[in-house]
């Protein structure tokens, strides 16, 4: 595998996010964590077993255990363009081969969280901080190393800038259906205790002895002597 080169471009400041709109099947919006910000002033590197630059059109095409790398973002995959606009920023596409899937990860701006995506297809745009998962598409939230959120459909496209993403299917029932588990949100500052045990009830006093029955006084005894 070739040394990782870093594309000769500068940083630039994020540009305002245009209207994102879906004409797409079934869809489920939910809430998602921010990226890293400091990702996007970050080089993108660039290293695969094979690699063509196109000058003309500013496309690098890249072949063979290709890895993306711009701060704490990783983008893995079997074949990878990564096309320059004008502006300098890179929109990267990533392919996995037949009955794989490309991968990316990225830190989000909370302590020891990452986002995860799978895909046949990725798509990624440093410009707008989009990935796009197409193909038995599949996001993960992980805080350390638990899974706290899992998303699966056939396309999910993440909003890193916004913290949102949209999962959308192609198909209505089946095995195609959007299908989530989220885990709780935690709300300002509140922290939820359990409702305290009920106290023990008091013991039942013990019931009164009866009364004993008054003694019979014994009899005298007659003296066996005469008078």
């Amino acid at each position: 595998m070739n040394s990782p080169f870093f594309l000769p471009f500068p940083a630039h400041r994020l540009a305002p996010l245009a209207a994102l709109a879906l004409g797409l099947g079934l869809g489920l919006a939910a809430p998602a964590a921010r990226a890293e910000r400091a990702d996007r002033d970050k080089p993108m590197a660039l290293e695969a077993d094979n690699a063509r630059y196109d000058d003309l059109k500013q496309i690098y095409f890249l072949s063979g255990k290709s890895v993306l790398t711009k701060g704490t973002m990783v983008l893995r995959s079997h074949t990878a363009e990564v096309r320059i606009d004008p502006e300098g920023y890179e929109y990267a596409i990533a392919i996995a081969l037949p009955g794989e899937l490309a991968f990316i990860r990225q830190k989000t701006e909370n302590p020891n969280e990452f986002v995860e995506g799978y895909g046949e297809r990725i798509e990624y745009d440093t410009k707008t901080q989009i990935a796009k998962l197409i193909g038995r598409a599949r996001a993960k939230r992980l805080v350390g190393t638990t899974m706290a959120d899992d998303i699966r459909g056939d396309v999910i496209i993440n909003d890193l800038v916004n913290s949102s993403y949209q999962a959308v299917s192609n198909s209505h029932g089946g095995e195609q259906r959007v299908r989530a588990v989220l885990a709780p949100r935690k709300h300002g500052t509140t922290v939820i205790t359990p409702a305290p045990a009920p106290a023990a009830k008091p013991a039942a006093p013990a019931a009164p002895s009866p009364p004993s029955a008054p003694s019979t006084p014994a009899a005298p005894q007659k003296s066996g002597g005469k008078d």
